[in-house]
């Protein structure tokens, strides 16, 4: 039976679904971290993920994942001279000619 006391309206948080009450998570793309909510990410490459934890492994500055943000193939990632020791997400540029 459905309990009227219990909303069944998900909660967004600036358009973004929260999925703390499911069993889905968003992943963090370099140490597949599951976080429950997307503001614990930071976007890199249009469509990948980074958690603060792997910013700071990685010593990636604020200006660095903002030039990143929009990147959408290898020589893009290459123009913006981010750091040379921080891997491309698994599954980036898998498409492109190097």
């Amino acid at each position: 039976m459905n309990n009227p006391t219990q909303s069944h309206t998900p909660i967004f948080y600036k358009g973004i679904r929260d999925l703390t009450n499911t069993n889905m998570c968003y992943r963090c793309d370099w140490c597949t971290t599951g976080f429950n909510q997307i503001f614990w990410l930071r976007q890199i490459a249009i469509e990948y993920y980074i958690c603060d934890k792997c910013i700071d492994r990685y010593k990636i500055t604020n200006e660095n994942i903002w030039r990143l943000k929009y990147v959408e193939n290898i020589t893009e990632w290459r123009e913006t001279r981010v750091s040379m020791f921080f891997p491309y997400p698994i599954g980036f540029g898998d498409d492109d000619d190097v």
